[in-house]
């Protein structure tokens, strides 16, 4: 029964073979610190928000201060800080994430816009972002650039990145692999992570230079390190395949863990992965199952097939067919064909 599970697991999966061409950087949204007469009024940074505390920036950022969504929310909100451009911001990024009041997209990019009017750098990248992904505002490339390209003299990383971005994918811009590279290496030597990961795929991928898994590896590593989950995920894939490393399993498992903790659908599912097939660590089906139930919880078809099956056969969990046709379904209704197969046999 063992062989059944691993034999249908691999005619599906392939385990663990896929890699990202862009990093989720793109789909971010910058919030801002800021302070207003010596007090640490709030900060906002990767959707974390805090309250007032009556410290220097160094000393907010050193320590891990609390989240308190609603009263940020209130503070960025308030009609003292009105004219405030970070504050603008960042109740943009409250209103673009619901976090402290209602989802409102649109109010959020009247947020940014006003933020950017006032000056706010920022805001100005968070309204490229808006139109690059259709937040709030109609899907606009050509806009969205727009936003950026007066900016590039300023050494603002964030910027250099996107523009990179821009220039590689051909977004309102002409493609450009050799400018797109010139960029992320400008970004890249001030230490940005997403500049270095970019920088990983294009010599993972050949994109404005000679293919060379060594280089991407070199890339890889310096943002992987700095915590860039998706970029953990491109290093675990080069160490479990050999690409430009010697092959190492362990070594792919610690990185695959390192970005599954912190939350990467892929590196949940090739984490399961591994644990389903010995890969790096002692085959346990239960560990698999666990880390497969966490990209399943996030929508991810082949985890829900593989929840599925294991809870069909008994797998790393008793077995349960109801249970096994849930996954099955939801897996199905996403169109994957082998899900249905199962369901028929189960109905």
């Amino acid at each position: 029964m063992k062989k059944m599970l691993l034999s249908a697991l691999l005619c599906f999966t392939s385990v663990i073979l896929f890699g990202s061409d862009s990093l989720a950087v793109e789909n971010r949204i910058y919030p801002e610190i800021f302070a207003c007469d010596g007090v640490k009024d709030a900060v906002c940074i990767d959707g974390q928000y805090y309250g007032q505390y009556p410290m220097s920036d160094e000393q907010a950022e050193s320590i891990g201060i609390p989240s308190n969504y609603d009263e940020c929310y209130k503070l960025f909100s308030s009609e003292e800080l009105s004219g405030n451009a970070s504050a603008l911001n960042n109740l943009g990024v409250c209103y673009l994430l619901g976090k402290g009041t209602e989802k409102d997209e649109e109010k959020a990019v009247e947020c940014f816009n006003n933020a950017q009017k006032h000056g706010s750098i920022v805001a100005k990248i968070n309204m490229a972002s808006c139109y690059q992904n259709g937040y709030g505002v109609e899907k606009n490339y050509y806009t969205a650039f727009g936003y950026l390209s007066g900016m590039e003299d300023n050494n603002n990383v964030i910027v250099l990145n996107l523009l990179g971005d821009f220039y590689r994918n051909g977004y309102g811009v002409v493609g450009d692999y050799d400018k797109a590279i010139e960029l992320y290496n400008k970004a890249a030597a001030f230490g940005y992570a997403p500049a270095q990961g970019n920088l990983g795929i294009c010599y993972y991928n050949g994109y404005g230079v000679d293919k060379d898994y060594t280089k991407a590896i070199e890339w890889y590593s310096k943002a992987a390190e700095q915590g860039l989950a998706d970029v953990q995920c491109c290093l675990a894939i080069c160490y479990y395949n050999g690409y430009g490393v010697t092959q190492n399993y362990p070594k792919a498992v610690e990185w695959y863990r390192k970005a599954a903790e912190q939350g990467y659908i892929l590196a949940q599912f090739n984490l399961g992965a591994c644990y389903d097939y010995g890969y790096g660590v002692a085959q346990n089906y239960s560990k698999a199952v666990e880390w497969y139930r966490k990209a399943a919880e996030q929508g991810d078809v082949p985890s829900q097939y593989n929840l599925g099956y294991a809870y069909e056969h008994g797998y790393g969990v008793t077995q349960n067919i109801p249970e096994a046709m849930k996954w099955y379904k939801l897996a199905a209704d996403q169109g994957l064909k082998n899900a249905e197969n199962a369901l028929s046999r189960l109905e």
